[in-house]
């Protein structure tokens, strides 16, 4: 058993991750370090197939970020269902350059991972061909691969 005050010591100075109302349980991984963006950058999470993503991908990578439908039965085979009238082309660039933060198992038992990554605000631009609305539409139909860039490549990380 728990005591509370060990449970206590242990949240004592953390942040809810999750919404707390009166008189709700708490457990292991209700609290932990808040995590948030530094300055100029927004936090995403893509799921990314098995076979599109590079091996050993990890935190502290650099990617860029694709759209990829997959073949016939697998998601849409262009880009039809988004960008609207000008869709995106396969293999086009959603994202040119992403900080990655964590990189998962998928839990849903299908293969792949789910990758977090900070994208600059510029990279999220309000367009249904490139950025934010081209990345969600991408990741809802399965159609995200990424790409590990150079280590030396210029990315900047915000300001804190």
């Amino acid at each position: 058993p728990v005591l509370v005050s060990d449970y206590y010591g242990r949240v004592d100075g953390r942040t809810a991750l999750v919404p707390l109302r009166k008189g709700s349980l708490l457990s292991e991984g209700t609290f932990g370090e808040a995590v948030t963006p530094a300055e100029g950058l927004g936090d995403v999470s893509v799921g990314v197939p098995e076979g599109r993503y590079p091996e050993g991908l990890a935190a502290g990578d650099v990617v860029k970020v694709l759209f990829t439908p997959g073949n016939a039965g697998q998601g849409p085979s262009d880009g039809s269902a988004i960008g609207g009238s000008r869709p995106l082309r396969r293999g086009a660039t959603v994202v040119a350059a992403a900080y990655v933060t964590a990189v998962r198992a998928d839990p849903t038992g299908q293969g792949g991972v789910i990758v977090g990554i900070q994208v600059r605000d510029e990279e999220l631009a309000d367009s249904p061909d490139h950025g934010m609305p081209a990345l969600a539409a991408a990741n809802a139909v399965n159609a995200v691969s990424v790409v590990r860039l150079a280590p030396t490549h210029d990315y900047e990380q915000g300001s804190r």
